[in-house]
């Protein structure tokens, strides 16, 4: 039996009445064996609302038509679960695998207010099974957006971004382009964990599994946000990839103190410029911010296989 929510009646949670609809999706979600495939889950105006997913599936898009730009209509912008505008929200991934096919298509999305992310806050996602998969550009594997003290806590389960049979060698692949594995837009004192079994991998060009990205204009104006690992493992495949990216934001602390990220492929060193897997693709990559720190210790291990790749690249602004 398939639970199947239409567009025009996709699983939606609002306030009022509609958390009565947020109970029921966590009763099925929680006890149930049966697989849920819904356009998107919608949790919106709904403060406080708590989801496990302990199994089934959610699928959005086509899988033989994947999201590879724009004009592809099936499953654009149809994220596996997308909370709006709604503050103290937890959601907990067990065993229950989200896949997308869709252009700009998230595992999971939260989104608040654009002109004051403290508005909408206090949301915490926790992994510890199952898994999230995107395969279009843009299409994050989960992304929180102006939305302040979001918590992402990864201790199994993987996040997947991109195609392993059409990695990004080229800007001309667009499977998982630009689609990180988690992205932190424009918020303040969020965190992401990870340890345990977790993994990321991302096979997409110009992609990061870990992006933090800040205000162009004025790097303050979005900051204090950390990653901590302790275990886990970090993969990406890609030309022009990143590890862990912090793009003009202030006060980023990275933490590692176990686990593995890699850059490259062993099998295809990157000894010239010829050879794009991992080319330029660093472990760790803070980009004009202020005040950030990076603690490597205990068993932590960092390792890039491609050209003009480095462990930790730290860039300012140019003079003049």
């Amino acid at each position: 039996m398939n639970i199947f929510f239409a567009r025009e009646n996709k699983g939606h949670f609002a306030s009022g009445m509609n958390k009565l609809k947020s109970l029921l999706m966590t009763a099925l979600l929680l006890f149930s064996q049966i697989p849920i495939f819904a356009d998107t889950a919608d949790i919106e105006n709904a403060d406080g609302t708590v989801l496990t997913l302990s199994s089934g599936s959610v699928t959005t898009g086509d899988s033989g038509n994947v999201g590879l730009n724009n004009g592809i209509v099936p499953g654009n912008q149809d994220h596996a679960f997308y909370i709006l505008n709604s503050s103290n929200i937890n959601l907990t991934l067990d065993s229950a695998n989200l896949t997308t096919y869709g252009y700009q298509a998230n595992g999971i999305l939260i989104e608040g207010n654009s002109s004051d992310s403290s508005l909408f806050s206090n949301n915490n996602i926790n992994m510890s099974g199952g898994s999230i998969t995107s395969k279009g550009v843009y299409s994050r594997g989960i992304q929180s957006s102006y939305s302040d003290n979001t918590s992402i806590t990864l201790s199994g389960g993987s996040i997947t971004t991109g195609d392993v049979a059409n990695i990004g060698l080229t800007s001309s692949v667009n499977y998982g382009k630009y689609s990180d594995g988690i992205r932190l837009y424009r918020g303040n004192n969020s965190t992401i964990d990870m340890s345990g079994s977790a993994q990321i991998t991302v096979y997409g060009y110009d992609t990061s599994a870990v992006y933090i990205e800040g205000n162009t204009s004025d790097s303050s104006l979005y900051s204090n946000n950390s990653f901590n690992m302790s275990g886990g493992a970090i993969i990406t495949k890609g030309l022009s990839t990143k590890g862990i990216f912090s793009y003009y934001s202030d006060n980023t602390s990275i933490t590692l103190s176990g686990g593995s990220i890699t850059t490259g492929d062993e099998a295809n060193i990157g000894l010239t410029t010829s050879v794009n897997y991992g080319e330029n693709s660093h472990v760790i990559r803070l980009y004009r911010g202020n005040k950030s720190s990076v603690d490597i210790s205990g068993t932590a291990d960092i390792t890039t296989y491609g050209y003009g790749a480095r462990g930790l690249y730290i860039e300012g602004h140019t003079s003049g």
